[in-house]
């Protein structure tokens, strides 16, 4: 089996080809369900793979050579003539990947924006995200609040098209089965999210300038994810107020200072996001993981990735709050310890900070239990079975 994975970030084909089969940056998610189980499948023996984003006319091209093609999340009109082009003239399968329930979005994400239905909303959080310096200004000068729900609206259209055009529908989750039948009569398979433990070998634990003698609890993610840190900040305040000892670590989230009360600021670091290769390096700085969560729509759609790169980012385990939605299913009793409130987690990392050797044997715990269930190498065969069945 031949399989050309497109990942997200593929080059926007009016952008041309710069030189003959150049691929684009590949981000994150890209990473987890394109680049690396295709590269697990390679190692397995069960195909042979190229994945990269990309120009799309490179694509078109050479799609012919494979018998089908992964993609994830496009929904612009020359994705759907690509894909048309692979089922009808190549008569080659097509896999569309989704890690997100991409039409159940809350108005408080930062993604509603793309794919919202309130025009109001969208356009609100446009003027936010203009204001942030997130938004091309080149664009801003010819943006209305029509033409931002018009551009939501014709890709939520187009995500209901590829759904029903997709030879397989692929996701992360049980629940994100369950929204996306919703759509579609394709299949639909669970490819589980899983860690990719080459990357997370032999790490050097990188530290924010000035935090070195501190004990401390870390959290990585993106700006989408202020609030599920807003629900637990009276906990994570009550901390540092009662542990002189204790900082704390934000990574890819900014502006997170001034929710603290002044006297504490200096023992709270916030870092850039960053390359991949370069965050694995901060996350083993970490002493204790946090994985607060807001239970919403779309974080009940959300896999344990996060988890699993707490779990793995040092050689002996790294204690672990999370809270259940969604990762009831990932902590496992004995393995870290699972926070229901802000009281709960302030309870919770209290006792891990008072007891560090216990702590350290959960986090041991689930080291191993993520490396034994949660790796692609694990989980090839789940990927190789429902990319087989189109053949």
């Amino acid at each position: 089996m031949r399989i050309l994975g497109l990942p997200s970030d593929i080059g926007d084909p009016r952008q041309g080809r710069r030189t003959e089969g150049e691929k684009y940056p590949i981000g994150a998610c890209g990473c987890y369900r394109i680049s690396w189980p295709l590269e697990a499948l390679e190692r397995a023996g069960y195909a042979e793979v190229e994945w990269g984003a990309y120009s799309l006319p490179y694509a078109f091209e050479f799609a012919r050579e494979y018998d089908l093609v992964v993609l994830q999340r496009q929904t612009d009109p020359y994705i759907r003539n690509f894909v048309r082009h692979c089922r009808r003239l190549l008569g080659i399968g097509v896999v569309f990947d989704f890690d997100d329930d991409l039409l159940n979005l809350e108005e408080v994400n930062p993604s509603y924006v793309h794919w919202g239905t309130d025009r109001d909303a969208i356009w609100s959080i446009y003027q936010r995200l203009l204001e942030e310096g997130n938004v091309d200004p080149r664009i801003a000068e010819q943006w209305t609040p029509q033409l931002a729900w018009q551009v939501a609206h014709e890709r939520r259209a187009g995500l209901k098209q590829v759904l029903s055009e997709a030879s397989l529908v692929t996701v992360t989750t049980s629940y994100l089965e369950t929204r996306y039948s919703k759509y579609t009569e394709v299949p639909i398979r669970v490819l589980p999210n899983a860690i990719q433990t080459e990357g997370w070998r032999a790490l050097k634990p990188e530290r924010p300038a000035g935090s070195d003698d501190y004990l401390m609890i870390g959290w990585a993610g993106g700006d989408s994810h202020k609030r599920d840190i807003a629900v637990v900040m009276d906990g994570l305040i009550a901390v540092l107020e009662r542990h002189d000892g204790v900082a704390l670590a934000f990574i890819g989230i900014e502006n997170i200072k001034g929710l603290f009360p002044e006297h504490l600021r200096n023992r709270v670091f916030v870092v850039p996001w960053m390359a991949i290769e370069e965050y694995r390096n901060y996350v083993a700085g970490f002493d204790i993981g946090i994985a607060p969560s807001v239970d919403c729509p779309t974080n009940r759609g959300k896999s344990g990735i996060r988890i699993y790169e707490l779990a793995v980012a040092k050689s002996g385990g790294m204690p672990i709050v999370a809270s259940p939605v969604p990762y009831a299913d990932d902590v496992h009793e004995g393995m870290g310890l699972v926070a229901h409130s802000a009281a709960d987690f302030r309870n919770a990392l209290g006792w891990m900070i008072q007891n560090t050797r216990e702590a350290r044997q959960m986090g041991q715990r689930l080291h191993d239990h993520v490396l034994a269930e949660h790796t692609y190498s694990a989980q090839v065969d789940l990927w190789h079975s429902a990319y087989e069945s189109l053949l």
